[in-house]
């Protein structure tokens, strides 16, 4: 099965020029799973997600947010993210972005999504944004695709 039966047709993407305050405003609104950064033309430059805000607001301290040990500053967060809420989406975006061609085979894009630990990704016709594929599209797929074999199976 190719990725574009599963992936979601929403063409929500950001322009490279967009401010961080637009971002997270979209990323509320969007499930927060990440999104593609297109240039003018519509080609897929980059992907950004709120982990990769995260790290702009505290560079340097980022790796340490995996310990339980390390709770950071919750003011000194704020403040450096209203210094960085104007800064254009390029300056932080993902730039090598994982992404996958429409007719990609299905099983092919679960395991990279997986192995690369990433939740969300952008599908594309000939570099330009089709689509975006999320884990747990995936997952749900096979989980109605268990449903609707189960309610076909003999009571």
């Amino acid at each position: 099965m190719q990725v574009s039966r599963i992936m979601e047709r929403d063409l929500t993407a950001l322009a490279e020029d967009y401010p961080l305050s637009t971002v997270i405003e979209v990323l509320a609104i969007n499930s927060g799973c990440g999104l593609p950064v297109v240039d003018k033309e519509g080609r897929v430059v980059g992907f950004i997600n709120e982990k990769d805000i995260i790290r702009a607001a505290l560079p340097g301290h980022f790796e340490y947010l995996d310990d339980k040990f390390v709770l950071p500053d919750i003011e000194q967060l704020r403040g450096r993210l209203e210094r960085i809420m104007s800064d254009p989406v390029s300056k932080h975006m993902l730039k090598d972005v994982i992404k996958f061609e429409e007719t990609e085979d299905f099983l092919k894009v679960v395991i990279a999504l997986t192995q690369k630990g990433v939740r969300a990704a952008p599908v594309v016709k000939d570099g330009y944004l089709g689509g975006v594929v999320k884990r747990e599209d995936i997952l749900n797929r096979f989980l109605m695709r268990q449903v609707e074999t189960k309610a076909d199976e003999p009571a």
